[in-house]
């Protein structure tokens, strides 16, 4: 058997203002008008159609990022737009009601949730190439949370939940040995053959290394640098000044430890 069409069939309590809000709020084309005397059916037309299933923690998991809480049923529409925040506002103009606000995702997706006036929630996603502001770009190497309530970007622009802080979320090859109002001072430590998890900085810092080793860079799960292969070291401590980083990690290709220390600076 050969799947050739996945339809989602919806039953509207308000036929005339679900036909407005999708057709026309959300821009589906009709492609079909089916209705007859004993009922109304029309088709939209809504590209390329894919049936994502879930269990309850992963569902549980993309509402907290996407609107801090359960807040969906057994379905949800989720819909790729080119720009996810101008949809969302248009969609509200629409009739739709807010359940979120936009958000972007640990893997680089920038999604918003609103609620279709029959009821139905609706995820738009825009994906990496298209889905970040230059406000969140800004803000890392490259481009849903506790303390994001209802999941919201915070007023800075960041986008990652505190649960990926390099402490937290690799707390490995992050130690805190100072911490205050303005920032804090991390030791950076890898050990040979080893690749921490990943996690973010969300602070500018300087990284001072005293014991550099060859490393692999990953963004998102991808290599994104490889160290050369060694040339002579000076001895002397390396300070650089680095920028936030989003979701990333570091693997120590060498044959000794990484070392280093980190200075974040939390206010300006």
């Amino acid at each position: 058997m050969t799947v050739t069409e996945l339809r989602v069939a919806l039953t509207v309590p308000d036929f005339g203002r679900a036909l407005a809000f999708y057709r026309d709020g959300v821009g589906l084309p009709q492609i079909a008008d089916w209705s007859a005397e004993h009922g109304k059916v029309v088709v939209l037309e809504a590209g390329r159609a894919t049936l994502e299933l879930l269990d309850q923690p992963q569902a549980e998991f993309i509402d907290r990022i996407e609107a801090g809480r359960r807040v969906a049923g057994t379905v949800r529409l989720a819909l790729e737009v080119d720009d996810s925040d101008v949809v969302a506002r248009r969609l509200l103009a629409a009739g739709a009601e807010r359940v979120a606000a936009p958000v972007t995702t640990p893997w680089g997706d920038r999604n918003a949730r609103v609620r279709a006036p029959d009821g139905m929630q609706l995820t738009l996603f825009a994906t990496y190439s298209t889905a970040l502001p230059a406000s969140v770009t800004a803000r890392g190497r490259r481009r849903e949370n506790h303390s994001v309530p209802d999941g919201a970007l915070r007023d800075d622009g960041w986008a990652w939940p505190d649960s990926l802080d390099g402490p937290l979320a690799a707390p490995g090859s992050h130690h805190v040995l100072l911490e205050t109002p303005v920032g804090r001072v991390l030791e950076v430590m890898i050990d040979p053959g080893a690749r921490e998890p990943e996690h973010t900085h969300r602070h500018h810092s300087v990284m001072i290394v005293d014991e550099p080793a060859r490393i692999r860079y990953y963004e998102h799960g991808r290599m994104t640098f490889q160290s050369p292969e060694r040339q002579a070291e000076s001895g002397a401590p390396r300070a650089s000044w680095m920028e936030p980083e989003g979701p990333h990690s570091v693997e120590n290709i060498d044959t000794h430890p990484y070392h280093a220390f980190r200075i974040e600076v939390s206010q300006p």
